[in-house]
């Protein structure tokens, strides 16, 4: 918990991996008393702010902004994290067609794709398609943000 933030079902799964683990090890240990007590552990560290949704549901948003990645992106990879659907809700903004098309400009610009690219290679273009499709960008967003140049790549970052 000090070097990593984690969501609760993030906390739950992998100490329920370590409770395993030690009762395969030490068979005189019981798996249910075990979870009881984990299930203990979880609530005292909800309590004492530890462990709180919300707030790592909004540093995750934050990071994953800065990354360049779509809104749709955002959401699995939140999912993925056991964060519920209620606060998916509350804490990610609507969809808003120049958000997405702006994080597919911060995406190319991080990973050197259309006009940021440094050498040309053969299937350049289906290349850079395949990699924004991989971080969730419709094919109509990817395929603008690719055939921009430089210059009106920065005048819509700096709006």
């Amino acid at each position: 918990m000090e070097r990593f933030s984690a969501s609760i079902q993030q906390f739950r799964t992998v100490m329920q991996r370590k409770i395993t683990n030690s009762c395969r090890d030490h068979p005189e240990q019981s798996i249910d008393d075990s979870n009881t007590l984990l299930e203990a552990v979880i609530s005292k560290f909800i309590s004492l702010g530890y462990l709180n949704d919300t707030t790592y549901g909004v540093s995750l948003l934050r990071t994953l902004q800065q990354k360049g990645y779509s809104r749709n992106r955002i959401l699995q990879t939140m999912r993925h994290k056991g964060l519920s659907q209620d606060i998916l809700d509350d804490i990610v903004p609507e969809a808003q067609p120049l958000d997405d098309f702006c994080a597919a400009l911060k995406m190319c610009k991080r990973k050197k794709l259309g006009p940021y690219a440094l050498r040309t290679r053969p299937n350049e273009m289906q290349r850079s398609l395949a990699t924004l499709a991989r971080a969730g960008f419709s094919y109509a967003c990817a395929q603008k943000a690719l055939n921009l140049k430089q210059d009106d790549i920065a005048q819509y970052l700096e709006d």
